[in-house]
């Protein structure tokens, strides 16, 4: 059941589609991350919208998942960049 709004039905054909959408995007993180980058530099990447308010830290929260899922599957690694802040880029 959603955490909102009515149950649905077609629960299968729901996960199908929020798998797909979700390997849509690790597709697109895969590419991007030829250079190094931070999780706020690729959510105009992910979410295909400008993200305001407080909405922001949840975007930032997904990337990370994503950013590290792929970290942990040896796709990605992380670093740090110069200002120390966390970057993700291809594992060689």
């Amino acid at each position: 059941l959603p955490s909102h709004g009515l149950p649905f039905t077609g629960h299968h054909a729901r996960i199908a589609a929020l798998r797909e959408h979700h390997h849509v995007r690790l597709d697109r993180l895969r590419k991007v991350c030829v250079e190094p980058q931070r999780a706020v530099d690729v959510l105009d990447l992910l979410f295909e919208r400008k993200i305001e308010g407080h909405h922001v830290m949840f975007a930032v929260g997904e990337a990370i998942a994503h950013l590290n899922y792929l970290t942990q599957r040896g796709e990605l690694r992380r670093g740090r960049n110069a200002q120390g802040q966390f970057v993700f880029s291809r594992a060689e």
